[in-house]
């Protein structure tokens, strides 16, 4: 069953991100204004923060979009105008995220959209595919690489690595 979501829930993403291939382009941190952050809410919150942190660091303003798999957020998560979460109560078919759900996200003119997981979360995923960001980082997933506009390899290291990696790649771009 999980192979027929995966094969369906992937075409989906790809008429999505053909929807919203744009203009996608890297800038420079130095010019960045905003930047989405889409992770786990139960693996990531603290990692998720920090990358917030380092990004407000250089000017940029950050919304993050947490997803948790629960039918409801439990009193731990607090929405606010810089954070916002979903649950599956906000999934439609093949385990992907209704439009109608994320779109205040997803609609963000964002200058990056960070995607800050290791594995396939088609919620995740699909907030990616739909989203009008400039460039969208994310991880090496085979199958799923309309979804970022770079991709770095999650798997060798932990998520502290993949973070510097992005990180340094943020920094140095602009520099060379």
């Amino acid at each position: 069953m999980k192979q027929v979501i995966d094969h369906f829930a992937g075409k989906q993403l790809q008429e999505w991100a053909a929807g919203n291939s744009g203009r996608r382009t890297m800038i420079a941190v130095e010019q960045a204004k905003r930047a989405g952050i889409v992770y786990p809410a139960l693996q990531y919150s603290a990692e998720a923060a920090e990358l917030t942190n380092w990004l407000e660091k250089r000017h940029v303003k950050v919304v993050t979009l947490g997803y948790v798999p629960e039918k409801e957020l439990g009193d731990q998560y607090s929405p606010n105008y810089k954070s916002d979460f979903f649950t599956k109560r906000h999934l439609g078919r093949w385990n992907l995220p209704r439009k109608d759900e994320v779109s205040r996200f997803s609609l963000e003119d964002f200058d990056y959209l960070i995607n800050l997981y290791r594995t396939a979360e088609l919620p995740l995923l699909g907030v990616s595919a739909l989203s009008h960001a400039r460039f969208r980082i994310g991880p090496y997933l085979e199958g799923y690489t309309c979804c970022f506009d770079m991709m770095f390899d999650t798997q060798k290291e932990g998520i502290r690595a993949y973070i510097d990696e992005i990180k340094n790649y943020i920094d140095g771009y602009g520099k060379r």
